[in-house]
């Protein structure tokens, strides 16, 4: 639940200029979560598994989107093109 909310933030995040036009709301995104995860050490002394599974996915997917927002890759335009019709 926690991954999902923050998650949310990105929106926030992408609104901040700075952030957005270094790619960096994607790293503030990830610390908020860390927070979480940094709380799960001083309370239960683990990481849940949750944590171990999902963060690594979901930064590799955001690796992606700004691998594909900073080509600009031909691909990605005619899949959107076609999308947006």
């Amino acid at each position: 639940m926690l991954i999902a909310t923050c998650c949310l933030l990105d929106a926030a995040f992408g609104r901040i200029d700075f952030l957005f036009n270094n790619s960096l709301f994607f790293l503030c995104l990830d610390a908020v979560i860390l927070l979480g995860v940094g709380r799960d050490l001083l309370v239960n002394q683990r990481v849940h598994k949750v944590y171990l599974v999902a963060l690594p996915v979901l930064m590799v997917c955001q690796g992606f989107v700004v691998y594909t927002l900073r080509s600009g890759s031909h691909w990605w335009v005619r899949i959107a093109d076609a999308i947006l019709g």
